[in-house]
């Protein structure tokens, strides 16, 4: 949350550490190095198996979904590299990652989602809105 890759990286280095608890407002440290822009924290993160980048957070957030909104592009990019992220996840009210980078107008990002495939274009949100409305 607050930066600090060398304490990250000792607290790591333990075998009795869950890097993929969530804490306050059901947020993982994944989540926290997304919205707080902690490039090095969120490498060290990503590199692990045993962090899931689809966990939805108590307001029904992904990271994926967080650094979209946050307009971190960086983070997308480094998300969307991970095997096992569902580039096409909503979250609670519907909304998919393309129709999310659609509404904030991230061209950069709805590029990024269409070329990885797997993403449908036409997928309705919750509220019945797809991404090209």
């Amino acid at each position: 949350m607050n930066g600090h890759k060398e304490v990250v990286e000792a607290l790591l280095g333990r075998e009795d550490i869950d890097p993929d608890k969530a804490g306050y407002k059901g947020r993982t440290p994944l989540m926290w190095a997304v919205c707080n822009r902690n490039q090095g924290i969120l490498e060290i993160l990503l590199r692990r198996e045993d962090i899931d980048p689809n966990k939805l957070d108590e307001h029904g957030q992904t990271p994926l979904l967080q650094a979209i909104e946050n307009g971190h592009s960086g983070a997308v990019e480094m998300l969307l590299r991970r095997d096992d992220i569902n580039p096409s996840k909503p979250n609670t009210d519907g909304e998919t990652p393309l129709c999310v980078a659609a509404d904030y107008g991230q061209v950069e990002v709805v590029r990024m989602l269409l070329e990885i495939g797997g993403v449908n274009p036409n997928k309705p949100d919750g509220e019945s809105e797809i991404p090209l409305s």
